[in-house]
């Protein structure tokens, strides 16, 4: 089974735990500056560490920007990323105005399982992406955890 194997758990795991962090870490971010200003200034000081870290990837993959930036995938980048950091930013917005007015442990639960749902169930509308019984079931079980979440 792919789901158990450690090249994909142990990433699974990594990401579970950065992403698990980032929601806590924007309460305590909401609850001292404004949740839409927040949501702006994140972006661009994200950008700022992007950059940075991006620079000094190349470095250590001792790759020069022209392989990655190049005239065939400029247009790929400012389309794809300007699609994404369009949907991220009006995404954060609502998620901070519930952060700075609700429990984080009611909106990271009822947030994170509703983007996982939508997920799942845009992949196979968008992607065409193969759903078996036992995926149909999970998505179920996502279904039933946000009524609990929301009722807790």
């Amino acid at each position: 089974m792919i789901g158990l194997s450690p090249n994909f758990f142990i990433p699974v795991i990594l990401n579970a735990i950065g992403w698990s962090f980032k929601p806590v870490l924007e309460k305590m971010a909401v609850a001292q500056i404004s949740a839409v200003d927040f949501a702006f200034f994140f972006y661009m000081v994200a950008g700022i560490v992007a950059f940075v870290l991006w620079l000094i990837s190349l470095k250590v993959r001792k790759m020069n920007y022209t392989k990655v930036v190049n005239k065939q995938s400029i247009k790929k980048i400012f389309y794809w990323g300007g699609i994404i950091a369009v949907v991220s930013i009006l995404s954060l917005l609502p998620q901070y105005y519930l952060l700075s007015r609700n429990e984080a442990c009611r909106v990271i639960g009822i947030v994170e399982a509703t983007t996982a749902l939508f997920g799942v169930i845009l992949a196979r509308i968008m992607l065409k992406e193969r759903m078996s019984f036992w995926r149909w079931f999970g998505v179920l079980a996502i279904v039933v955890g946000i009524i609990s979440l929301d009722s807790g």
